[in-house]
């Protein structure tokens, strides 16, 4: 009897370890306010690490509240695989990670500052490896932080990603052209072309931040790419999408691309996206 009760507690203890323990906040770091989510199992089994980023008007709190990782997390306990720590990271409602001056220059603040903080906060990367995890905009974000730091990650999963295929300076025509090619809805076209003058001053500021051209001008090894769109996407971002990972896969990166069918904007697959980070089980000593 006693040793029934011995092995029920240690089962119920185990099992609330394994359970991710999520806690918000924030912090300001070189005067900027950075907003966060962690959620921790156990490190010792999974020392990896995953930084995920919210799309437009989103926030940290995303890996907690929305549905589709609410259904990778699930899957995951299902499958007995202890998942990785994720820090969900967010600077407010809209931020793209760009080397534009005038706009921050982000990208290389979340690399050297950022992402080194919440690293030590957690106790370290250690054996693990880092990987990201980003939607529409967050998903532009994990690209651009993929492609200008390829050698610091091992995957990297974006779900609907701004990737439009309009030009720097798009006109409404430019956009009645986009909206009847990708199936985009016209209105959502010139937002979407509206953001992008707002970002970028200059043609060749757009240019340079382009993720199609670092993507086409690396020459180092990428990590992994995961990319799902909905084909009904109502910011075109579909074609896009399709399009990064033809362009990778054709360069010898592998990206994996998983279309949904009448799927809108953050339109997600939780199974294929949990299988990503779940597959390939980590090798303590192994590295990129």
């Amino acid at each position: 009897m006693k040793l029934s009760i011995c092995l029920i507690a240690l089962f119920f203890t185990q099992t609330l370890w394994a359970q991710p323990k999520d806690f918000c906040d924030s912090v300001i770091l070189q005067e900027r306010t950075v907003s966060y989510c962690i959620s921790t199992t156990d490190r010792q089994k999974n020392p990896d690490v995953v930084f995920q980023f919210h799309g437009l008007f989103g926030n940290a709190a995303v890996w907690q509240i929305m549905g589709v990782f609410k259904k990778v997390r699930k899957q995951w306990r299902s499958t007995g695989y202890t998942p990785p720590t994720v820090v969900a990271l967010s600077l407010g409602p809209y931020w793209l990670l760009t080397d534009v001056p005038s706009r921050g220059a982000k990208l290389d603040f979340f690399h050297d500052t950022v992402l080194p903080y919440f690293e030590q906060m957690i106790g370290g990367l250690g054996a693990g490896r880092r990987s990201l995890l980003g939607e529409s905009m967050g998903g532009y974000n994990a690209l651009q932080m993929a492609l200008k730091f390829p050698d610091d990650f091992e995957k990297v999963a974006v779900l609907s990603p701004a990737l439009p295929t309009l030009p720097f300076g798009a006109t409404h025509d430019d956009c009645r052209e986009y909206a009847a090619r990708t199936g985009a809805n016209y209105l959502q076209a010139l937002f979407v072309a509206e953001m992008i003058g707002h970002e970028f001053r200059t043609r060749q500021e757009f240019e340079n931040q382009n993720p199609f051209r670092r993507l086409i001008e690396n020459q180092k090894l990428l990590p992994k790419f995961y990319i799902s769109a909905g084909d009904k996407d109502g910011y075109g971002f579909f074609e896009g999408s399709k399009l990064f990972c033809e362009l990778a896969n054709s360069q010898g990166h592998p990206c994996e691309f998983v279309p949904i069918k009448n799927g809108n904007h953050r339109s997600f697959e939780a199974n294929s996206l949990s299988l990503f980070f779940s597959k390939e089980p980590r090798l303590i000593g192994a590295s990129h």
